[in-house]
Order: C-alpha cells, then structure tokens, then sequence
C-alpha cells in the first residue's frame, strides 16, 4: 500500500519532517488526487541546455526525478516552491513561473493519482555554482532526456518546459537570467542558439536585439580579445520585459506543444 504524508508546516527542520511523515498516512486509495508541485530548471552547462535533477530516492531503480514535494497548505504556491527548491538544492531567490498543472493519473503508478503543479526557471551556472549542492543534483542534458531513466511523467514535463521557453524566448528577454551582467552581443547570440536549437544569422541577431532596445552599451570593452575587443551590453531592465505588439521580437518561429 502507497501512503503520502502530509506536513505541519513548511520550515519545519529536516528532523521534524521524518517524524511527522510516520506519525500521518492516508491511503492513496481512498483520498483524492494528491496535489504535488515541482521545478523544472535549465541551465547552460559546458555550451549545453541542462535540466537540473535530484536522485528519485522512493524509487528501487536509480532514475531521476525534477525537484518536488507535496503542496502543503497555508503557503502560497511560490511560496512553497522557493522552499523546496531551497531544501532540496539550496538555491534561493532565482526566477520562475508557471508553468502548468498537469492532472492525467501516472500510468507508472496506477494506484496514485498526483495533480501537478510545475514551475520553470533558468538560472545563470555561475549562480548554481555559487548555492546549489552538487552532491544532491544532476545536470542532465536536454538533448539527451531520451537516454536517461526519468521517473514518473517528468520526461514529458521538462518537453514541455521546453516549448514553453522557446516561447518566451521569441516574446520576452528571460534569457537573461543566464547571461554575466555585461556581455558582448556574440555572446548572448551563442547562448540563446543553446537555448533555441537554432543557429542565427550575427548580422541579423544584432539588428534585432538593436531595434528591441533591451540592452544598452556600458562603454566597456572584453579585453580577452586582442584582435578585435568586442563591446559589453548590459540589459537595461533587471527584471524580464515582455515585448508588446508595439515592438519587433526576435520573430523566429516556435510551435507550442500542449498534448501531455
């Protein structure tokens, strides 16, 4: 029989939670669908676009799973997942929206029935460096999802995640999130090519981002190159600008795929 248990209280200590999870049970059977809420985060690792996986622990095979846990309530939905994605990884104060929820039963597990809500984020590798712990995760590329055992629906999800960046990658500046604060435009084109899976013209990429007027000129150079020191851009808004009807966007064409 498949028991969930269900918590007091988000910041509860790691000791606590192991107490509370044999003192409550609720028999899967006869309980409606159980409310789960998880992350999918991509990165870009070694010129590759990467997911961010944590062991799936209840499993007998060794498969990876997204970071997840139970929605508990009292807490709003971002709420509890910043805490999740803290205690599971330790990364803190990085951006995500949602995504989706998804509510068809696992075919894996016929007995339960999860309702999940997922989140999506990037985050830049130097800040992953910086907080997360790398003993408890693993980078996996996407392009490679195929090839690894991913338990649960999670395959499906992180595709899904994936549609749903290219969108936001045509319509808003979310790249951003994975981009040093000053960089030359051959760098933010090669890093939105590993993100889209498409390669773009220099020429016309620069005009683009030009004409979006996203990023402005600090007046500094990358001194790296001593044939040519290309300029550093910085975006001029912190935080993701949507590009309205009003502005020309990066128009590649990307389809989105809804079918869970």
């Amino acid at each position: 029989m498949i028991y969930v248990y269900i918590l007091c209280t988000l910041k509860m200590p790691l000791e606590e939670i192991i107490k509370e999870r044999s003192k409550l049970r609720i028999d899967f059977k006869q309980e409606t669908p159980i409310l789960v809420i998880n992350a999918v985060i991509f990165t870009i690792s070694k010129d590759k676009l990467c997911v961010i996986m944590t062991p799936n622990k209840e499993s007998q095979n060794w498969e990876l799973i997204l970071p997840g846990w139970l929605v508990m309530k009292g807490y709003s939905l971002a709420d509890n997942i910043d805490d999740i994605v803290s205690r599971k990884i330790w990364l803190s104060k990085f951006y995500r929206e949602q995504l989706y929820v998804f509510w068809n039963p696992c075919k894996i597990l016929p007995d339960v029935h999860f309702v999940t809500v997922t989140y999506f984020s990037l985050v830049s590798i130097e800040k992953i460096l910086r907080e997360v712990d790398l003993t408890k995760v693993s980078f996996v590329e996407y392009d490679n999802i195929d090839n690894i055992s991913i338990g649960l629906n999670h395959q499906k999800i992180i595709k899904f995640a994936k549609n749903k960046l290219n969108f936001r990658l045509e319509y808003t500046t979310i790249w951003q999130y994975v981009m040093p604060h000053k960089f030359s435009i051959p760098q933010m084109q090669k890093k939105y090519e590993i993100m889209y899976w498409e390669k773009f013209d220099k020429r016309n990429f620069r005009k683009k981002v030009e004409k979006l007027e996203i990023v402005s000129f600090t007046w500094e150079y990358n001194k790296t190159d001593s044939y040519r020191p290309a300029k550093l851009y910085e975006f001029v808004n912190k935080w993701i600008e949507y590009l309205d009807d009003e502005r020309v966007n990066l128009g590649f064409n990307g389809n989105m795929d809804i079918e869970c």
